[in-house]
């Protein structure tokens, strides 16, 4: 093979061109268009080839993503478990209002801004907390009755009659059920 300047010459392989000097002109085109039908049939297998590893990588790119987007919501329930008990501290906090005003109002305010960071945190990344109202149903998907409690009130059978602590979700995935007291049905 000869290289000229710039330019390189294909390499020709000799058993394309080999023939037989008692073959005629019509001969010779035969055999080369059954070459060219060999080298066409391998292009549009090596074609195909190329074609099915790109779909196949598409659908890795896909499953790819589809399993970081499960790994981080497993991280963010994960992360939301522990936080958990961090909210029931800032509630108990809360709750004994008593001792809550008696706290200096400099310190009271300090600790209720980092709590409102907290809860803005978890909003925005789709944590909801499930806060049931007195005399709502009870849903089991929401809601974990950790007591039956016998009720004279007929309209409290079967309904949430106190909220014992607050559940939170991601998005649709309850994390942790409200806990809560249940009216007996008799």
């Amino acid at each position: 093979m000869e290289e000229k300047e710039n330019n390189v010459e294909p390499e020709i392989i000799e058993e394309d061109i080999v023939y037989d000097e008692s073959e005629s002109v019509q001969d010779i085109i035969k055999k080369l268009k059954e070459k060219i039908a060999l080298y066409k049939k391998e292009k549009d297998e090596y074609l195909n080839s190329l074609q099915r590893e790109r779909a196949d990588f598409i659908n890795f790119k896909k499953e790819e993503e589809t399993r970081m987007e499960r790994r981080t919501k497993i991280v963010k329930e994960n992360i939301l478990e522990s936080l958990i008990p961090i909210l029931d501290s800032f509630s108990v906090a809360f709750s004994n209002k008593e001792v809550w005003e008696k706290v200096d109002v400099n310190w009271r305010t300090g600790i209720e801004y980092i709590h409102q960071q907290f809860i803005q945190v978890l909003a925005d990344n789709n944590v909801k907390e499930i806060i049931p109202n007195i005399l709502d149903e009870f849903n089991p998907e929401l809601h974990q009755s950790i007591e039956d409690r016998s009720t004279e009130k007929e309209n409290e059978k079967g309904k949430i009659i106190e909220v014992i602590q607050k559940g939170y979700q991601i998005g649709e995935y309850v994390v942790r059920p409200a806990r809560v007291v249940t009216g007996l049905k008799e």
